[in-house]
């Protein structure tokens, strides 16, 4: 895991949303759902904002603890396909950041992941469209 690099939201396959405290990512290539609620939730907007990990740690000064529980949250990221290295990262964001208080690395830094709706996701009902009836069409 690579701190030191910018990284990017994966669109496709993902689609997030930011509700409140947490934010809803689907990943519409696997079928899994996943959530990240409080300092995730933080970490989360400014990692696919392009701040680096490495900076994000520095900038709220992390033991190292913290900033291993923070490449743990990153691989999981990359790992179901989430976020990416980012291409272009020559810009600088330090002053967009955000201090983030962390309570419980074990909470703070996780992941949810969901796939009791893989099957569910993983139809596609655009594309099973009649081309005479169109869709959608009722079959009476």
């Amino acid at each position: 895991m690579q701190l030191d690099q910018a990284y990017q939201f994966k669109n496709p396959p993902c689609i997030h949303e930011v509700v409140d405290d947490e934010v809803i990512i689907i990943n519409m290539e696997k079928g899994h759902y996943y959530n990240v609620k409080g300092a995730a939730k933080k970490i989360f907007v400014d990692l696919i904002a392009g701040i680096r990990p490495n900076e994000l740690s520095k900038f709220n000064r992390w033991d190292k603890e913290t900033e291993e529980k923070l490449g743990q949250f990153v691989g999981a990221l990359i790992k179901e396909n989430i976020i990416e290295i980012k291409k272009n990262s020559n810009t600088d964001l330090s002053s967009n950041m955000t201090s983030i208080l962390i309570r419980n690395l074990d909470e703070d830094m996780m992941l949810h992941t969901y796939t009791d709706m893989e099957e569910i996701l993983g139809l596609d009902p655009i594309h099973e469209i009649d081309q005479q009836e169109g869709w959608p069409h009722s079959s009476q």
